[in-house]
């Protein structure tokens, strides 16, 4: 088999143009203006736009047209930038004795360095999340993405406040965004000279505030005004369930809200009914009760502790156990007032108390 060389003019164009190339048995080619059996000058044929190839293969004659056009190097645009590529070698496709970047000098090539900015020779990684534990802002726990919401240098998977407004995380209605907390305690029986008591009322194991008793009367807890001065908020209580008699109706437990007076009381409350496990909003006006609104029996989970939130804004009230039912009203009747807490025929313990701005 004898394949001619096809000349410099088609090498040069071969480094801009792709040129299928058809595999014949045996093959001779002759060109145009290129190698022996010229049949015309170049520049004749150049001009026509047209290149004229032959194939020979056994007897036969393939004829094939390549515009001459396509054969030209392109001299600007995209196409000429891409005739030089870069080839820039980067640092991991350096040769192997040359150096690479080490930017922190721990003897640690910056491309494999995990923790390029500051020293490690040893590279320990006790989370295993490819952050090496001299610049990992959350060490023993995997937290790769290095998120840190409130910039204080501690990573949003180990911070117990990650949006720095006081409020844990496991309790913050809005963990991922920074509340406007009027008056967070916890444990709430540390905070006892906060409120004005009515009933039997005591810090407790572990520092929580308890109602100890059982008794058919309203008991309550009440912020002092120079505590909170908001009158639209966000208020949320945990308390843990001890006891109950239902000897004078259904007990009840938690929130009083807008509240103006305890004696007699004059407030709206927001309340887990103990023995129907429903949900209960309600007010009292100068201690005559009236129920809003309320689930339906059985909707509130048979639990030991129960988180109840209730929010007032203008005339629009909500009550409800979180991550369980909702209700809601509206009511001018209350239009201002602070917070504390309501129990009746209860004995029950409750962990913190917190005012944010409502939502």
């Amino acid at each position: 088999m004898r394949c001619l060389d096809p000349g410099p003019r088609l090498a040069a164009a071969a480094c801009s143009v792709a040129i299928a190339v058809l595999v014949l048995d045996a093959c001779s080619f002759d060109a145009t203006g290129i190698g022996p059996g010229i049949s015309g000058p170049l520049p004749d044929a150049a001009a026509d736009g047209l290149l004229m190839m032959e194939a020979r293969t056994e007897g036969q004659i393939v004829d094939a047209s390549i515009d001459s056009d396509l054969l030209r190097p392109p001299t600007d645009g995209p196409a000429a930038d891409q005739l030089l590529p870069d080839l820039t070698p980067s640092s991991d496709q350096l040769p192997l004795d040359a150096p690479r970047p080490d930017t922190d000098g721990d003897g640690v090539p910056d491309v494999s360095d995990n923790c390029p900015t500051k020293a490690n020779t040893g590279q320990a990684d006790v989370d295993g999340d490819k952050v090496g534990d001299a610049c990992d802002n959350c060490p023993k726990l995997a937290n790769m993405g290095q998120t840190d919401l409130d910039s204080d240098a501690l990573g949003d998977a180990c911070d117990s406040d990650m949006d720095d407004d006081s409020l844990p995380n496991d309790i913050d209605p809005n963990p991922d965004s920074k509340d406007t907390v009027h008056y967070y305690k916890a444990p709430l029986g540390t905070a006892m000279g906060d409120f004005t008591f009515e009933g039997p009322w005591s810090a407790g194991s572990g520092g929580a505030l308890c109602h100890t008793s059982t008794a058919t009367s309203y008991d309550w807890t009440r912020l002092e005004s120079s505590e909170l001065s908001a009158t639209d908020y966000l208020v949320q209580t945990r308390f843990t369930f001890v006891s109950h008699s239902t000897s004078g109706g259904w007990p009840a437990a938690g929130l009083a809200f807008r509240n103006k007076s305890i004696d007699p009381p004059s407030n709206y409350i927001c309340v887990v009914d103990t023995e129907n496990r429903r949900v209960v909003l309600g007010r009292f006006n100068s201690g005559d009760w009236n129920e809003y609104a309320a689930s339906s029996s059985g909707s509130v989970s048979n639990a030991v502790a129960y988180t109840v939130r209730a929010i007032a804004e203008g005339n629009s009230l909500t009550c409800q156990v979180v991550g369980g039912p909702s209700v809601t009203y509206s009511s001018s009747l209350h239009d201002s007032g602070t917070v504390g807490l309501f129990t009746y025929e209860v004995n029950a313990c409750f962990d913190y108390l917190f005012v944010t701005a409502a939502p």
